[in-house]
């Protein structure tokens, strides 16, 4: 088939690519992973490894691709590379057993320093529709694996997303539904389509069957009645009974082409027999219900076309007379009339708008959604709008999105998608344009108090609120404004997950975890985003870092799929800081790498952006792109009020960066307001933080009792409280102080509860800082840092002071920094820092944290 436009299709598999690379990051060095991606989209693996390999830049990539046929090669053999690597391999399943086990076992070899990661593509439909002998299984009889991704086949909304990539035209809902009926949303089919039928496509017209499916139907059916193993025979009696199975399981699929209860079939062509087997075998699959469904989509597609009229009339009225989903009758009695059939269509279209508004009154939204959808263009502008609310109050925003793309649906609907989609422009200008009696209506107004949430305006969110009668939203605004507790006692969803974020900002960050994470049936999926965006934040404070990572990657896949990016800063800002820690810093850039950078964002997405940058700058020693991180986030402050203690916090990191910048009347009046405001809230965290900078203020300017004191009540406040992150960074910079201040057994101890707090949360990078600060300070309790101390040296042979100055450089100081701190000049600092540089064998600054590491 022609292959031109499924290089042009757009890459739909964003949460596959995702769960490789979450995956990938897990391998530890010395180990090795094969990851298997089954295809069921019939064309997607290709662009999945190329994703893959863009989202790996450190890695040194290999790829590779099986030939079918008597001389292909073998699996590859394995890069000898000292790096980390990643390999890539197509169509695994044409790759012999022998050769399968030798590739696992070399991978499991672990004798190797550097991590081996194999991603490795199987297919289990071929170009032809042909499967394994069970219809699932590959060919290969070894499970080769470790971890399997599938590849699902294209939504209705993703191939109304890759129709309108490549003809430059929107396609009709209706339009891309056809489609996908037709194509099983399988990636090559649909490019067959489009490359076949372009101008049908783009004047919104479902293009004819290819000859090819007509004939490839018409060789399954031959190899049917030719078949000896089960009695059937060519005879035209034989073939008769054949189609007509075939033509109920096309009709009886319904829109979607779903399976078809047997029971249902059998009211359609009567008792399915065992004669059937064959047919199961080669056209059909019995699946879970009882019930049966094409094997191949051409197939249905092709008897469908070849079907008379008159017999589609006949079948779609004896459905509609026995189907016992109310919905499925209606469905197929309107085919019944918009054949030709009995009954006029809108006497049809009036009992499905009664049935409607029984499962709207009852919020059965996605039944209502599935009925607005299938009434016919012709008739269907009251019925998308209807589908479009039912569909977004149903949480299916892709499909709601679908049909809202045409100009349908109610203005807060449409806004509220937009508002998803991150789209902040549109989601204001849909209700500024809406007309005047539906702009004050309360649907109008709950929006708008959505969008002033998203946008941090507390105080509009309330009068909006309050215009709605939403005392949930009420409840959300009030808690901002005056830092009050509002929790309520109600069990619905929402009210937990809003008390529980709001335990989370008051330093509850236990009650947090147990109402986001305890069961909560019926979750939509924007509630599920906007619970591991906050479940994975209470991981994080808690210290359940591996946990936190997990609820991240579920929360930004839960957002790929249905198209909402409202909140992914919130998680990637979790992510990038928990691999930080962790000391996975590809992972922290890829995370941060992935940050929205565009000022006309809504504010709840340019916050933790904002914040992350500045804390993951930060925390890499480049202080130039912190201030400036942080100076961008204090003229957020000055345009709207974002400084509500416990909400975003961010003052002390970027206090403590113009400390270290010798900025100290700036981070004075940083500390001074943030403390003014955390005054009356009570809050542990926000307190001890802000002793931080506060202590370094201090210090800077020569009351050291004064700020030792500072630390020392920081450490005392957060001590007697579980939020396990903020210990260990509160332990990690107090250490610090006191070793530049020269009172190293005390500095010693204070790493040594820092080393115990980051162990236990799984931070291996950070236990690792602590020991190297441990050894700068000239003290760690074992026989080899005694023995140092009485030659003055350390291991890799710098002296003590040298490996001071070298953590303190690796950390990010300057040397003025480092001379002001150790009283010593700049020249002497430099002098070791040289000698540093010698005794490791690096060239310069930006090697010293890996080669300090490496020790």
């Amino acid at each position: 088939m022609p292959t031109a436009h499924r290089g042009r299709l757009p890459r739909l598999h964003h949460p596959q690519v995702r769960e490789i690379l979450a995956h990938q990051q897990t391998v530890t060095p010395g180990s090795g992973l094969v990851i298997v991606v089954r295809d069921l989209s019939g064309g997607g693996a290709s662009g999945v490894l190329h994703d893959v390999a863009t989202g790996s830049p450190t890695w040194n990539v290999v790829r590779t691709r099986l030939l079918s046929g008597p001389n292909r090669p073998g699996v590859m053999s394995l890069p000898d590379d000292s790096a980390d690597t990643l390999l890539l391999i197509e169509d695994i399943d044409l790759a012999d057993t022998a050769s399968l086990r030798r590739l696992y076992e070399e991978v499991h070899r672990g004798d190797r320093p550097w991590r081996l990661v194999v991603v490795a593509t199987m297919s289990t439909v071929g170009p032809a529709g042909t499967e394994g002998a069970d219809g699932d299984a590959p060919r290969a009889t070894f499970r080769l694996g470790d971890v399997e991704v599938v590849l699902p086949p294209l939504t209705v909304e993703n191939v109304g997303v890759a129709v309108e990539s490549s003809t430059g035209v929107l396609p009709h809902p209706h339009l891309a539904v056809d489609l996908h009926t037709m194509t099983g949303g399988r990636v090559d089919l649909l490019a067959e389509l489009l490359d076949g039928a372009p101008a049908d496509i783009r004047a919104g017209r479902a293009p004819a069957v290819p000859e090819s499916w007509s004939a490839a139907l018409s060789a399954a059916l031959n190899n049917v009645l030719n078949s000896t193993d089960t009695g059937t025979t060519s005879s035209p009696g034989a073939r008769r009974q054949l189609v007509d199975l075939l033509r109920a399981v096309a009709v009886g699929g319904g829109p979607s082409a779903d399976p078809v209860p047997l029971l249902l079939l059998r009211d359609l062509t009567g008792e399915v027999t065992a004669a059937n087997d064959k047919v199961f075998s080669l056209v059909l699959r019995a699946v879970h219900g009882p019930a049966v469904e094409f094997r191949d989509p051409r197939h249905r597609a092709a008897v469908l076309e070849q079907t008379p009229p008159a017999v589609c009339v006949d079948l779609h009225n004896r459905a509609a007379h026995v189907h016992t989903d109310p919905g499925r009758a209606l469905y197929h009695q309107l085919q019944t009339v918009l054949a030709g059939g009995p009954g006029t269509v809108d006497n049809v279209v009036s009992q499905i708008r009664s049935l409607t508004t029984k499962y709207r009154n009852r919020g059965e939204w996605q039944s209502a959604a599935e009925l607005s959808c299938i009434v016919p263009g012709s008739v269907e502008a009251v019925e998308a709008v209807e589908a479009v609310e039912a569909l977004t109050l149903s949480g299916d925003l892709p499909a709601a999105r679908l049909w809202s793309r045409g100009s349908f649906g109610p203005a807060p609907c449409v806004s509220f998608l937009a508002m998803h989609a991150g789209d902040r422009r549109r989601a204001y200008a849909v209700l500024d344009d809406a007309a005047s009696d539906d702009a004050a209506g309360p649907g109008t107004e709950r929006q708008r108090a959505l969008l002033s949430f998203a946008d941090w305006d507390p105080h509009s969110m309330l009068e909006h609120a309050t215009s709605a009668d939403d005392n949930l939203l009420i409840t959300v605004a009030t808690s901002i404004i005056d830092g009050s507790v509002t929790s309520t006692d109600r069990p619905d969803v929402p009210h937990r997950l809003v008390n529980g974020w709001l335990s989370l900002v008051n330093d509850d960050p236990l009650t947090a975890r147990e109402m986001l994470s305890s069961p909560l049936p019926s979750l939509s999926p924007s509630l599920r985003i906007w619970r591991d965006a906050w479940l994975a934040r209470t991981h994080y404070v808690l210290g359940d870092f591996e946990t936190a990572r997990r609820t991240v990657e579920r929360g930004l896949a839960t957002g790929d799929v249905h198209g909402s990016t409202l909140l992914d800063p919130v998680l990637l800002w979790t992510g990038a800081q928990v691999a930080a820690f962790q000391g996975d810093q590809s992972a922290s850039r890829q995370y941060t790498s992935r940050l929205p950078d565009d000022p006309e964002s809504f504010l709840i997405q340019r916050l933790p952006a904002a914040m992350s940058r500045m804390i993951t700058t930060a925390t890499s020693s480049d202080l130039v792109a912190a201030l400036r991180v942080g100076e961008s986030l204090a003229r957020i402050g000055t345009e709207k009020d974002t400084q509500q203690p416990g909400f975003w916090p961010w003052e002390d990191v970027y206090a403590q960066c113009l400390v270290r910048a010798g900025r100290i009347r700036a981070a004075d009046a940083v500390v001074t307001e943030a403390e003014q405001r955390a005054g009356t809230r009570g809050l542990a965290s926000v307190a001890a933080k802000l002793r931080v900078p506060r202590g370094s203020i201090l210090l800077r300017r020569g009351d050291v009792d004064a700020g030792v004191r500072c630390f020392d009540e920081a450490v005392d406040i957060i001590t007697d409280t579980p939020m396990r992150a903020y210990q260990s960074r509160i332990l990690l910079e107090y250490g610090q102080v006191l070793r530049r201040l020269g009172r190293r057994r005390h500095a010693d101890e204070v790493f040594a509860r820092a080393e115990e707090v980051f162990d236990s949360m799984g931070a291996p990078a950070m236990v690792e800082r602590c020991r190297r600060e441990r050894r700068a300070a000239g003290i760690s309790g074992t026989a080899t840092d005694a023995a140092a101390q009485a030659t003055g040296s350390t291991s890799g042979g710098l002296t003590t002071q040298e490996e001071q100055i070298a953590v303190m450089a690796a950390d990010g100081s300057t040397n003025r920094d480092i001379a002001r701190e150790l009283t010593l000049s700049a020249k002497t600092v430099e002098h070791h820092l040289t000698n540093c540089y010698r005794k490791l064998g690096i060239r310069g600054r930006t090697e010293l944290s890996g080669a300090l590491q490496r020790r």
